[in-house]
This record gives C-alpha cells, structure tokens and sequence, in this order.
C-alpha cells in the first residue's frame, strides 16, 4: 500500500486503527532473537530438569547429568588419547563449574 500523505505516520496509523481500516506494526530486526524463541528454549531446559529430578526422586537435576556427561566425557578422552569436540580439561574445567554452582545452592 502506497500512501501520499502530509501528516504523521502515528496519526495515519491512529486514524487507520480507530476506523478498522488496518494496523501498523514495528518490523522487527531479523538479527534479534525472538523472546519467544528464548522461553521455549528456557522452558524446554526447565521440563528436561524437572523430569531428571522426578527420575532420581530429587537426587540430581540436569546440571549434575550434565556435569557427570562431562566428567565422563573428560576421562574417556584421557583412557583412548583421542581428541574431540570437547577436551578434557575443559570437560572438567565445565564439570567443575557444575558441580560448584549446584553445592552453592544448596549452602544457601
């Protein structure tokens, strides 16, 4: 839609909204992320965390099998002296890091 106009685009966009002509809406940046995307995310992490503490009656939560993934991913690395994605030393550095934050909780 092409407009020629001598007013504001607010009042065009005020005008067209009170006469249910149209709404205008702000194009969003295609480089941002969406904030939906960013709580789908965080509530499917939050479900998988939910879940892994049913499973252990409250044992470990995700973090823990994730530290204990890296743990093993570390050793497993040491044993065969192969490389991978992750090395070992960061697998421990990242299981440290774990491990650390979950006994921070529960001291509070």
């Amino acid at each position: 839609m092409l407009l020629l106009h001598q007013t504001s685009v607010r009042e065009i966009a005020e005008y067209a909204r009170s006469k249910s002509l149209f709404a205008l809406q702000e194009q969003k940046d295609p480089k941002a992320p969406s904030a939906n995307v960013r709580r789908n995310i965080g509530e499917t992490f939050k479900r998988f965390d939910e879940q892994v503490q049913s499973m252990t009656d409250g044992e470990m939560d995700l973090k823990g099998v994730v530290g204990a993934g890296l743990v093993v991913a570390g050793t497993a690395q040491i044993v065969t002296g192969s490389a991978g994605a992750i090395p070992w030393f960061a697998a421990y550095w990242y299981a440290f890091h774990l491990f650390s934050k979950t006994t921070e909780g529960e001291k509070k």
